[in-house]
């Protein structure tokens, strides 16, 4: 309508609380009257979370010439599959609905962090190098997971798995209200 507006009061909640991001929206009719002033209709928006693509690639090994009923098997306990001299193939994406800190709809890259969960197994008995990668080294790394160090917020392009076997792995993205999506991933490394 001509006579109408709509308009969003941004972060309107209480400083350095979690509802300091929630908004208002407001909507005016000038020409519905009451008590002489515009008829006023506002309601709470409030912030939500992120939300964060599924971090899945198996394409190594279908490089490596694994059969598709292996992948899909493999698939069921692993996330990622990299080489040990392999750079992290994986770049997250995250879409956040509010539109907190991002820009043409991804969010920032520097919104990702990443946290090395420790692990106490010792480290994997694998030859080096392997005979071959089949299905049973394979199967053998996924129960192997190796010594590791906690690590918090280090970013995705600063990640560098050094050792083999299975690592897990949280990413997760956050909004600039501290509203937080994660995935625990499961990366195998193989010589």
């Amino acid at each position: 309508k001509q006579k109408m507006k709509v308009y969003k009061k941004t972060n309107q909640g209480t400083l350095n609380t979690a509802n300091f991001y929630d908004d208002i929206l407001v909507i005016e009719d000038s020409a519905k009257l009451i008590d002489g002033k515009p008829f006023t209709f506002q309601f709470a928006i409030e912030n939500r979370i992120p939300a964060l693509d599924l971090v899945k690639d198996l394409s190594l090994l279908e490089e490596l010439g694994f059969e598709e009923n292996v992948i899909k098997k493999i698939g069921g306990e692993v996330d990622i599959v990299i080489q040990k001299t392999s750079p992290f193939p994986i770049t997250p994406k995250a879409y956040d609905p509010d539109e907190d800190g991002h820009a043409n709809g991804f969010m920032q890259p520097s919104a990702y962090f990443t946290t090395v969960l420790e692990t106490t197994l010792p480290p994997c008995p694998v030859p080096d190098p392997p005979n071959d990668i089949d299905e049973a080294l394979i199967n053998d790394l996924i129960k192997c997971q190796p010594i590791t160090k906690t690590v918090f917020d280090q970013t995705i392009n600063q990640l560098q798995i050094n050792d083999i076997g299975l690592t897990k792995l949280k990413i997760q993205a956050c909004d600039d209200a501290g509203k937080c999506d994660y995935q625990i991933v499961s990366i195998l490394v193989i010589p």
